[in-house]
């Protein structure tokens, strides 16, 4: 919708010019967690398996990482909404 705004009305979207000056030099180590912890799923037949915290857990030790807790959350949180949007999506 804010695409179309832009590129029909010329009229600038906030939101995608926030979007577009995002540094993400900040979170691509959790970005990169991400995308590591979501090769570990286990494959399933229908949608996406949740994280395992066990399985993060083991994999955190082997790699000599520390998560904190504030990375933890937002990882599982971050998990959550890729599944729920590739859900809809499927």
């Amino acid at each position: 919708m804010h695409e179309l705004k832009e590129e029909k009305f010329k009229k600038k979207s906030d939101l995608l010019e926030r979007e577009r000056n995002l540094d993400t030099k900040n979170v691509s180590h959790i970005m990169e967690l991400f995308w590591e912890f979501h090769f570990l799923r286990k494959p399933v037949q229908y949608g996406l398996e949740p994280f395992d915290p066990q399985r993060i857990e083991a994999h955190s030790r082997l790699t000599g990482r520390f998560l904190s807790t504030w990375e933890y959350n937002l990882i599982m949180d971050l998990d959550l909404i890729f599944r729920a949007v590739t859900l809809e999506r499927g």
